[in-house]
């Protein structure tokens, strides 16, 4: 590293400064300068922004290129081809983790008064990436770090290779043969790194939620192991590793007690990768305020969706008394397990039928079964229905046609993206959006319509953005999902969107709060398994005999929101893959809290809100505060 700064720093070939400038135009585009060299005046700076290139080359190799080809295959001198992949290798690992610190201090310590405001933005793009690689984040996936050193991103590291499969559609370029593809698939699990916070909770959800690389995605992309020797090998390599940590004392570890330095860690690779905190403003424990005051809300929100929907489907006084009305009503009061309000008016219900020989269940029943229909339950490689995938792509007609005539009076048409959106019905449990714009809406567990038109709203968004990044739009320098901005505006549309959404598509009062009602699992689960995964950190101790083990542990934690069996063992998968969850609620929670702040700072009046279609539609995606975002809005808003 030190000869490679001394080369970029005091004598840099043409070659060089053409590829450092691809970098500083790739990730500050928002600049908008095609030769960002020449807009750095400041020299400390642009001595900085050359030794963060050369981190980032450092720690991402040939991934910059995989698996898009988002760059050319040239390395960090500009002129040689990649000839490596990211390995975990524990001395290289420490080395770029302690460039990239020292780099960070240098951009930190580069005051606004000596920056113009171009150069402001390189320093806040380029200290994200340098917060991010010191705390061993090289991957950007929010998940908290330790990149080359915790199991979920061990067993996912092979896609490093196979990202090149991928892409290329044969062996990596950047090998000259299939000896070489495999030695750096022995390397990446014949490793010397010892994990990070191994328990059994973070090995269980490395085997169920990370291992996608697994022996039919290596066939897919490289062979058939049966005949391919290269897959055939590939695959062993990757099931010897699995075996060693599965044996391992770390494995079978009750629980992992976090410090406060663990914490701290975590919590800069997860903002630096989520593009916030460079002022080192928020934490964990303020995560944890957060989650807290929205739980709060959608508990009064849900629990008033619940006393609708008994008024609606009983709207007769006669059908029960005042006193039975209300306390049912005291009950749903007195609960937090807001994902379970829907059982507990029907078990009411079935008390006062005992006591009064009336059928108030059956009718609850009744109405339960006429408004809220479900679709999906199944197994991996079961069959979809016609019925159910054509129910599917009704509904996503119906969302984009809503969409196209709510916000086709802004510059940023979306129905001008809808033909480079696809969508595909799978038997998945859960549903995804990947570039250029192809969504898999998943049906392998049932969930009711009102949920699926949540999810396809949350898709069409994401698809949205990558259909408008595949065509290589961008109307202003905020046009494009960054950071927060990214998961933050499926999940505010979600919040935002679905309720004004349902009025149109649901046909009666009783039908939306009953839908409400069932949604609240939804929400339970989100609410539940972000709790959880930050209580995760805060843990005390497990060494009693008593204590629960990390994933029981976080069982009980969801129960408490109306989680049980397969919804509370499916979070503790979720919760133990680092923090990869943190960034659902949390991007949500930063896009509200920004979409109200520049709805009071413009004046909106009379019930007119600001949401993330709207940004969309403004070629604003990534709201910002400051003047020129607030005057840019304005003019599209027509204020």
């Amino acid at each position: 590293m030190a000869s490679k700064e001394k080369n970029l720093l005091r004598c840099p070939t043409a070659a060089m400064n053409l590829n450092i400038n691809r970098f500083l135009a790739r990730f500050t585009s928002a600049a908008g300068a095609s030769n960002p060299l020449s807009t750095i005046k400041n020299q400390d700076l642009g001595q900085a922004l050359k030794k963060a290139y050369l981190a980032e080359y450092a720690a991402k190799r040939a991934t910059l290129r995989y698996p898009r080809g988002a760059v050319e295959n040239l390395d960090w001198d500009g002129t040689s081809p990649f000839g490596s992949i990211r390995l975990p290798e524990r001395k290289s690992y420490a080395d770029i983790k302690d460039y990239s610190l020292k780099v960070a201090d240098e951009l930190r310590g580069l005051a606004n008064d000596d920056l113009s405001p171009t150069e402001i933005h390189f320093r806040e793009e380029a200290l994200y990436k340098m917060r991010a690689y010191s705390a061993g984040a090289f991957t950007g996936d929010s998940w908290g770090g330790a990149d080359n050193d915790s199991a979920c991103q061990l067993m996912i590291r092979n896609y490093d290779i196979l990202g090149g499969y991928q892409l290329e559609q044969k062996r990596p370029e950047i090998y000259q043969n299939d000896d070489e593809v495999l030695l750096d698939a022995n390397a990446i699990f014949l490793n010397n790194m010892p994990l990070k916070w191994q328990d059994v909770g973070t090995w269980n959800s490395a085997k169920k939620y990370c291992n996608v690389t697994n022996p039919s995605f290596v066939a897919k992309l490289v062979g058939d192991p049966a005949v391919n020797d290269t897959a055939k090998a590939m695959i062993l390599f990757k099931n010897w590793w699995i075996e060693r940590i599965e044996a391992s004392p770390d494995s079978k570890k009750k629980c992992t007690i976090y410090t406060e330095g663990d914490r701290e860690l975590v919590w800069t690779a997860f903002s630096a990768d989520q593009q916030f905190n460079n002022d080192q403003s928020s934490s964990l424990e303020s995560y944890n305020e957060k989650v807290g005051e929205y739980i709060a809300d959608r508990t009064l929100q849900f629990r008033d969706s619940a006393s609708t929907a008994l008024d609606l489907v009983f709207p007769d006084p006669a059908d029960f008394s005042l006193q039975d009305r209300q306390t049912i009503k005291e009950a749903l009061r007195q609960s937090s397990a807001f994902g379970a309000y829907k059982d507990i008016i029907p078990a009411m219900l079935e008390v006062i039928d005992a006591n009064s020989g009336k059928s108030l269940r059956d009718k609850w029943d009744a109405a339960w079964r006429e408004d809220v229909v479900e679709i999906g339950g199944y197994q991996p490689d079961e069959q979809i229905r016609k019925e159910d995938i054509d129910k599917i792509n009704d509904m996503f007609e119906k969302t984009k046609d809503w969409v196209a005539k709510n916000y086709n009076y802004y510059p940023n048409n979306p129905k001008n993206f809808y033909h480079g959106i696809s969508i595909k019905v799978t038997t998945s449990s859960n549903s995804t959006t990947t570039y250029p714009g192809n969504i898999n809406i998943g049906i392998g567990t049932s969930r009711t319509l009102y949920e699926h038109y949540s999810t396809i709203l949350h898709e069409l968004r994401h698809a949205m953005e990558f259909a408008r990044a595949s065509s290589g739009q961008i109307l202003t320098v905020y046009g494009a999902d960054t950071g927060p901005a990214f998961e933050g505006s499926g999940i505010a549309t979600e919040i935002i969107n679905l309720p004004i959404l349902a009025n149109d598509v649901f046909s009666t009062p009783r039908s939306i709060a009953l839908n409400r009602l069932a949604y609240a699992m939804h929400d339970a689960r989100l609410a539940a398994t972000s709790e959880a995964t930050a209580a995760r950190y805060f843990r005390s101790g497990c060494s009693e005999a008593s204590s629960p083990n990390s994933i029981d542990y976080v069982v009980k934690l969801v129960e408490k929101y109306g989680l049980y069996n397969e919804f509370a063992s499916n979070a503790a998968v979720r919760v133990h893959v680092n923090a990869q969850y943190l960034q659902y609620l949390w991007s949500g929670l930063d896009m509200l809290g920004k979409l109200e702040t520049l709805e009071t700072k413009l004046g909106l009046q009379n019930g007119r809100r600001l949401d993330p279609f709207i940004l969309f539609a403004c070629g604003l995606n990534t709201p910002e505060p400051s003047t020129d975002y607030e005057k840019k809005l304005k003019a599209c808003l027509k204020l």
